[in-house]
């Protein structure tokens, strides 16, 4: 029987894998859940436990690789997505306003929107206006190279 080493008092290695044992009340599911899709290229994640008190994770590596990094890398997944999850709840109301003010501002009628594209700009005389000279023909220069 392989025996275990106790790190941190959550995590536990063994012969081909590395458990850890998770606070569902300082990391919530849906953070849990990304950490572990962060790691599923590397190894196959079992996720157990009670969603309300306590949630065990099972890393096994799908190569060779160090299982206390790997555990010490899932832990900082699960920081990472934590910070995201609470600035995600903290940003709530701003971002909803932003998008409801980018709804509201394009649901303006069509006939409120002047069209200039396909007008052109008329002097007196009845010519178009072309102030930077754009519509005058280019000629290139005649070279002064003497040969």
């Amino acid at each position: 029987m392989a025996k275990n080493k106790n790190l941190h008092g959550n995590f536990k290695i063994s012969k081909d894998c590395v458990s850890l044992s998770i606070n569902s009340k300082i990391y919530p599911l849906q953070v849990v859940h990304a950490a572990a899709y962060m790691m599923i290229d590397r190894a196959y994640v079992t996720i157990d436990g009670n969603p309300e008190e306590e949630l065990i994770i099972e890393l096994r590596p799908k190569e060779k690789q160090d299982l206390r990094k790997m555990g010490y890398e899932f832990s900082n997944e699960l920081l990472n997505y934590a910070v995201y999850y609470n600035q995600s709840k903290m940003n709530k109301g701003i971002r909803e306003a932003i998008i409801q003010r980018a709804f509201l501002t394009n649901m303006s009628p069509p006939a409120q929107v002047k069209d200039t594209c396909n007008k052109p700009e008329k002097s007196k005389g009845g010519q178009v206006k072309d102030p930077l000279g754009i519509s005058k023909p280019w000629k290139p220069r005649k070279s002064k190279v003497k040969r």
